[in-house]
C-alpha cells in the first residue's frame, strides 16, 4: 500500500474546542486517505469516510435531529476522552467534571463537523495504521493519531 499524501478526518466543534483548551492543543483523530481514483480500488465504508461522516454530521445538524446516533456517539466518545485524559494526569477530576457537563449540555450547533486536512509527512512520525480488529471493514485504509498538534492540520467548514 503506497503512503498517502494526506489524511482526513471530521471533528466537531466541541471536540476542537476541548482539544484547545483543555487538552493542551493536542486532538485524538482517527483519519483516513480520500478515495482512489481507481473506480476498482477498495473503499472505506462510510462510517469510516471523513467526508462521509462530515455531511452525516452536517445534515444531522441542519434537520435539527436530536436523536442523531453521530451526536450520541460523539458525546460518548468526548466523554470516555475526558476519562482517559483524567487518567493520564492531562486534566484533574473537576476539569473532567466540567467537561462532562459541557459535553451533555451541548446544543447540537456544538457538533457542527469541521473536515480536518492533514498532510501525511508531517505525521508520519506518530501516525499508525489502525488494528484491523477495530476498522470498519478489514480493507479499510484507516489510521489513528492519538496526539495530533493543532499546527498539524487545517480546517475546512463544507456547506452544502
Amino acid at each position: 500500500m503506497a503512503t498517502p499524501l494526506v489524511l482526513y478526518s471530521t471533528i466537531t466543534r466541541l471536540a476542537d474546542s476541548l482539544g484547545q483548551k483543555y487538552y493542551n492543543g493536542q486532538h485524538y483523530v482517527w483519519c483516513a486517505p480520500h478515495d482512489q481514483a481507481d473506480r476498482n480500488a477498495l473503499r472505506n465504508p462510510p462510517s469510516s469516510d471523513p467526508l462521509s461522516i462530515y455531511w452525516r454530521f452536517y445534515r444531522d445538524i441542519s434537520d435539527g435531529d436530536g436523536h442523531s446516533p453521530y451526536i450520541e456517539a460523539n458525546r460518548s466518545g468526548l466523554l470516555v476522552g475526558a476519562s482517559v485524559k483524567e487518567k493520564r494526569g492531562v486534566i484533574d477530576r473537576p476539569t473532567r467534571e466540567r467537561i462532562a457537563t459541557m459535553v451533555t449540555q451541548a446544543p447540537l450547533q456544538d457538533f457542527f463537523p469541521l473536515f480536518l486536512v492533514i498532510p501525511y509527512a508531517s505525521v508520519s512520525s506518530f501516525v499508525r495504521a489502525a488494528d484491523i480488529a477495530i476498522v470498519a471493514r478489514a480493507t479499510s485504509d484507516e489510521y489513528i493519531i492519538e496526539q495530533l498538534p493543532r499546527a498539524y492540520f487545517d480546517v475546512l467548514e463544507l456547506h452544502g
